[in-house]
């Protein structure tokens, strides 16, 4: 049984700690039900960030947002807005064990790249699966809305055993995946790639592509003493403008293989650690698949390079773990005091070092980007005592890290993955994600706590600023009552004001329910008259770049009120109403209520405008709506007859008795018995001219020597 989770949702912190009031960190975490890890990030041209990471059992972001894995770990993707909220969640699934190496966007479109462990279907495209191949290689393309696009799977025969692809880059010049493989590939356009099936070892592969798909290049590279094989791996990959592509990882790890020697194309290196420990390495290769150079060290235990970021064309910068005594393209690094340290390092274009220096003890970095700012931003989980923490590092690279920070996590155990996206122009923002266990601190305050009985792990995500600057979330004061009618005009919110905010973003919820005019921190709330229901209200505080969290939501009630569509005069002496949503009718005549009319229809007692007001509950419409019903016309007058024609009329009506008559009065009124024309005409006929009055129904008021006159008229 999956024990209860508590977790705190959108909380906002407000930093209170000596000579220090800061808005440093605001987070949300997922409500799952088995094991989600972090996942890898990217972020489009909009602003709006796209999250790819594994789970098991089910994943939930809110009661209405949640996916549920096909067996053991399925692949998820989730699309947050700019104000990290989450707009949908999409799955790559099969009753196997899915992985999620990467994800790229890049002209409008995102490119995910992982595995897979059973016959999966991603859109139209079948990943076909052998039992012999435990994890075949997959890339994919989709929309900005969650529709998947296309979908390449890599295997060929029963030799297909694994092809982790554990990064994909995407330019102008093209696509280019990297990773690990072992056994025999098919990559298309007759690109293959066919490694040793011997003993557990893996190779590097790295493949180049259209954005179609298309294969242009397939490549492998190994280590090697002697007979044997070294397991070795690709971990990051970038290409620069110019097509050329950057790839680091790992390579020599087979126990007693001693000093293996890494065959890169037509380049190679040797290994220092012996005793089978690996060594990381960086290889440059060509738009045409030739391998510029190669690079590579690593001390007495195992070292490697997680994470390569392109500065630009002519500086490459990575990150990683070293042992003992290592370099970066020859510049040494400082001797590690303990058995691991982590690095960050720097080189040209050529494979020349550039810097080179040592971060901090024990930990595995996650992420390495370069923000709008022109500094770099590198995450790593370390689990050295007394914690696991997640750590955000802002570095210089020629100087080294100007900034740290640390968010405590618990217990990270083995799925410990997380990512960040650095700042924007001129922004302080940084998106983080990570996966914990139990509790998410920072600055001793807890932010998220789960109650867990066994080995389950969520993950967090939301925005960080090392300087503080993040916004304060907003509060929307609570009206004097929180029902309203759905007819009600000119519900007037208000938010507190915030710091450093230029603007605010209101929204309602469901979309379909109004209509909000926003005025900054106040704001105007429109209910559509056909809704009835709750509603739920948030509101952001922003500047040019930097969003508050989502404000505690604001529920209100919406009663339906009456529709009145229309009055009509039935022709038969009496007036009808379309209505709906109406439970009390107040029939009025010349604004007197009539309090024997509860009814949609009614018998007309004399001449006059009728009115009505519907209501329901304690709602009632608002619309002001009106018949004229004439039951007496001919009945008020003997001979001598009046005619009135042409009705309907356009543009003049004519008014005639008999010869013998003569007119005393003629009144026009609209149907609310405002008078809108009146004459005197001392002779038997008169024409009234009508050109300016709008379409629709009038009536009229004939006096004659003799006698009176009602009629209605239609002017069309």
């Amino acid at each position: 049984m999956i024990p209860l989770k508590k977790t705190i949702l959108y909380f906002a912190l407000l930093l209170l700690t000596k000579n220090l009031t800061a808005q440093n960190i605001q987070l949300a975490s997922s409500q799952g039900t088995g094991i989600e890890s972090g996942g890898k990030m990217t972020r489009d041209d909009n602003g709006n960030i796209y999250c790819f990471g594994t789970f098991t059992d089910t994943l939930r972001l809110s009661n209405t947002l949640f996916a549920f894995s096909n067996g053991n770990f399925d692949c998820y993707i989730i699309k947050f807005n700019r104000y990290m909220q989450a707009q949908w969640i999409k799955t790559i699934g099969s009753s196997g064990l899915e992985g999620a190496g990467s994800i790229a966007y890049y002209d409008g479109k995102l490119y995910l790249a992982g595995w897979y462990g059973a016959q999966t279907i991603i859109h139209n495209d079948t990943m076909i699966y052998n039992f012999d191949c435990i994890s075949p290689g997959f890339i994919a393309s989709m929309d900005t809305s969650g529709n998947f696009i296309r979908a390449k799977a890599f295997t060929k025969t029963s030799n297909s055993i694994s092809c982790f692809v554990n990064a994909i880059e995407v330019n102008q010049t093209g696509l280019a995946i990297a990773g690990k493989i072992k056994g025999q590939f098919d990559f298309g356009n007759g690109q293959t790639i066919n490694t040793s099936l011997a003993g557990t070892e893996n190779d590097i592969f790295v493949a180049r592509f259209d954005t179609s798909f298309a294969c242009i290049f397939a490549l492998k590279a190994g280590s090697a003493f002697g007979i044997q094989n070294g397991n070795d791996g690709a971990n990051s990959l970038q290409i620069d403008t110019l097509g050329n592509m950057y790839v680091a990882g790992f390579y020599g790890t087979i126990s007693n293989l001693s000093n293996a020697t890494l065959y890169f194309g037509a380049q190679t290196i040797t290994a220092n650690g012996g005793y089978g420990f690996s060594d990381y390495f960086v290889a440059k290769i060509r738009p045409n698949g030739a391998v510029a150079w190669l690079r590579g060290s690593g001390g007495s235990l195992p070292d490697f390079i997680t994470n390569l970021c392109l500065e630009n064309n002519t500086r490459i910068t990575v990150a990683g773990r070293y042992s003992d005594n290592s370099n970066v393209g020859g510049i040494p690094l400082t001797p590690s005091p303990n058995e691991y340290s982590t690095f960050i390092g720097a080189l040209d274009s050529a494979g020349t070092g550039l810097s080179a220096y040592r971060v901090s003890n024990e930990a595995i970095f996650q992420s390495l980007k370069k923000g709008a700012d022109n500094y770099l931003y590198a995450a790593d989980i370390n689990n050295s005592p007394p914690s696991t923490r997640f750590k955000i590092y802002k570095i210089q690279t020629d100087t080294g890290v100007i900034a740290v920070d640390s968010i405590t996590i618990s217990v990270a155990g083995n799925y410990s993955f997380g990512d960040l996206i650095p700042p924007s122009s001129n922004c302080s923002e940084i998106i983080i994600n990570c996966s914990f266990n139990e509790v998410v601190r920072y600055q001793n305050d807890t932010i998220i706590q789960n109650s867990y009985a066994q080995n389950l792990y969520d993950f967090f995500y939301g925005k960080y600023s090392m300087n503080g600057s993040l916004l304060s979330t907003p509060q929307i004061n609570t009206p004097i009552t929180n029902t309203f009618c759905s007819n009600t005009s000119n519900i007037l919110l208000s938010s507190s004001t915030i710091a450093n905010a230029n603007d605010y973003h209101w929204q309602i919820i469901p979309s379909n329910a109004g209509s909000i005019i926003n005025t900054g921190n106040t704001a105007t709330l429109n209910i559509d008259s056909t809704y009835n229901g709750q509603i739920k209200i948030v509101c952001y505080a922003s500047n040019f770049c930097d969003i508050s969290e989502v404000s505690d939501t604001l529920d209100l009630s919406i009663n339906q009120a009456p529709i009145i569509y229309s009055i009509d005069d039935t022709g038969f002496g009496a007036v009808e109403s379309n209505i709906i949503n109406a439970s009390n009718f107040n029939w009025y005549l010349d604004n007197a209520l009539l309090n024997f009319a509860n009814m949609s229809t009614i018998n007309c007692i004399g001449d006059g405008v009728y009115s009505i007001i519907a209501t329901n509950a304690n709602c009632s419409d608002t619309l002001a709506s009106y018949v004229a019903c004439i039951i007496s016309q001919t009945n008020e007058i003997a001979a001598p007859e009046i005619n009135i024609y042409p009705n309907p009329a356009k543009e003049n009506i004519t008014i005639e008795t008999d010869p013998n008559e003569t007119i005393n009065a003629i009144a026009l009124y609209d149907v609310t018995g405002k008078l809108l024309m009146q004459t005197s005409v001392p002779s038997n006929k008169a024409i009234l001219n009508i050109r300016d009055l709008s379409k629709g129904c009038y009536f009229i008021k004939v006096q004659s020597r003799s006698s009176q006159y009602r009629s209605k008229i239609v002017i069309e």
